[in-house]
């Protein structure tokens, strides 16, 4: 989950160990892992863009417990032409970032700033 890799530190310590593929999208170079990284703490989820398995995708987002400290995450996997349809074509991420801020607030008492649950 991208936000729990937040230090120099910690993402040393992941890639100390080596980055094996299990698909060719599978991300295996420091300088991939920390873009995406990034990309992901910008737009607010992660994607497994067919990494694990061809033919599913994945999104994940964040349940908050504090400012930028996530408790756990909330996900929803699916054959990746439906999940990519869906995350172009509805609110998917609107309303999987509602549920993860409701989940926030029902398990550790946090609004995040500018949700109104």
């Amino acid at each position: 989950m991208p936000f729990v890799l937040q230090t120099e530190a910690q993402i040393d310590q992941i890639l100390s160990f080596p980055l094996k593929a299990k698909t060719y999208n599978t991300i295996t170079r420091r300088e991939a892992l920390l873009n995406e990284l990034k990309l992901s703490r910008e737009r607010g989820y992660s994607m497994d863009n067919e990494e694990i398995e061809i033919g599913l995708t994945c999104v994940g987002f964040p349940v908050f417990k504090g400012f930028e400290d996530p408790g756990f995450a909330i996900s929803i996997s699916g054959a990746t032409g439906r999940i990519l349809d869906k995350l172009h074509s509805t609110d998917l991420i609107h309303d999987m970032q509602a549920a993860a801020a409701a989940m926030s607030w029902q398990s550790y008492n946090y609004q995040l700033p500018d949700v109104n649950l």
